[in-house]
């Protein structure tokens, strides 16, 4: 039996998207808070669905333990909103952000099979060992060579246990059996 090797590539800019989320997140607390002293009710509903929004994540922290930021179900409820109160432009614009954060915080994963290889993040990608020029990884660097001069290469996420001399006998087979 061939194995299956999938590699999670390191992605040091996670802090900087859960800043932005959070730098999101203030001016809408801000504008709800400025609606409630306004004497309007549309700054009450706003902050509900603000509190529904950090409650779903304090839930994830207390069951799995991940970290609370406000991500793709706030900026899901702040569409509603803006939709309610009828400002397409700003229920536009908070989907587009929404759509920019799942991209951005989804982990880049390679999955290395007998007969391809599949890059599994925005844009999806899959590449026949045919196109490839050399596959090493080396002291947690990936490193993808293509025929065609173009290069990936990437710090493995330390929790990829992966045996490198094993992997690259494997990325080596593969690569002189589809060449």
């Amino acid at each position: 039996m061939i194995p299956t090797y999938t590699i999670t590539i390191r992605n040091d800019r996670i802090r900087s998207y859960l800043i932005i989320s959070w730098l999101i997140f203030i001016p809408h607390l801000s504008y709800f808070l400025f609606l409630i002293s306004q004497g309007q009710s549309a700054g009450i509903k706003g902050l509900i669905l603000i509190g529904l929004g950090i409650g779903y994540r304090v839930i994830l922290y207390i069951t799995q333990k991940k970290p609370i930021y406000p991500d793709p179900v706030f900026y899901f409820l702040m569409t509603l909103f803006w939709l309610y109160q009828e400002s397409y432009l700003l229920a536009a614009i908070v989907t587009i952000l929404d759509i920019f954060l799942v991209i951005s915080m989804t982990k880049m994963v390679f999955i290395f099979t007998k007969y391809n290889i599949e890059r599994k993040a925005f844009p999806y990608k899959k590449y026949s060992w045919s196109e490839l020029d050399n596959v090493i990884l080396k002291d947690g660097i990936l490193t993808i060579d293509f025929k065609d001069n173009k290069l990936i290469q990437a710090e493995i996420d330390p929790n990829s246990l992966i045996d490198e001399k094993e992997f690259n006998y494997f990325a080596n087979d593969r690569l002189v059996n589809n060449n």
